[in-house]
């Protein structure tokens, strides 16, 4: 597997990624068209974590259950949030955004937007102190903004920035089933590379995450 701090291509990537989130971060405009996005929204659908966002595993990789979806609607994601749902909404099938749990109402709205241009996935975080439900002075904030692409063969990065000087880097090795088989990750402030390994059930569901010899997370049984 690649040294990640070794790799001058994933280095150069966190660094255009770091120059444009301090540019996006104070963008009105932007981060405007962002929430705008939340009006297009076609489809809402409801769930215990955040299952539809990518990269994949996330939640499972951090030792977490990754979430199941609810059978439950709900008038809107703003209520849904208040009653611990994630929303992911969809136009045209295609996955847009996220909007996760956050109560009292006065918290603000933590959305991320998910945005397809040429094969590669840019997703931004944002808290909007201003929304349905609760009227705020206090601008929007990007929290943090990402690219998952294509790396390699059979492997894709994710590359993302934050606030507080935050940064992860991933890479996944997909394989012939495109399936991740491996995980690479580093992350600030560690200066050091974890290493995973998913495993599959016969239906090809994630059923354990290991890191060497220790579980990271394991799927309860049926």
């Amino acid at each position: 597997m690649l040294k990640i701090f070794e790799t001058a291509e994933l280095m150069k990537k966190l660094d255009e990624i770091k120059v444009a989130y301090e540019k996006k971060r104070y963008d009105i405009v932007f981060l405007g068209t962002a929430e705008e996005a939340l009006k297009d929204i076609e489809e809402w659908k409801y769930s215990t974590g955040a299952i539809f966002d990518q990269p994949p595993h996330g939640d499972e990789m951090g030792g977490f259950a990754g979430g199941r979806l609810l059978k439950k609607q709900y008038p809107s994601p703003y209520e849904a949030r208040l009653k611990g749902a994630y929303s992911s909404g969809f136009i045209n099938g295609q996955h847009r955004v996220t909007i996760s749990p956050s109560a009292p109402v006065n918290i603000p709205l933590d959305v991320a937007r998910f945005r397809w241009e040429d094969g590669t996935l840019h997703t931004e975080h944002i808290k909007y102190y201003n929304h349905l439900g609760f009227q705020s002075a206090k601008a929007p904030a990007l929290t943090a903004m990402s690219t998952f692409y294509a790396f390699d063969k059979n492997i894709r990065a994710d590359v993302g920035v934050g606030i507080s000087d935050a940064y992860s880097i991933f890479l996944y090795y997909y394989n012939e089933k495109n399936l991740i088989e491996t995980a690479s990750m580093v992350t600030a402030p560690y200066d050091f590379q974890s290493e995973y390994q998913m495993q599959y059930d016969e239906h090809d569901v994630l059923v354990s995450v290991m890191s060497g010899d220790v579980i990271v997370w394991q799927a309860k049984s049926r």
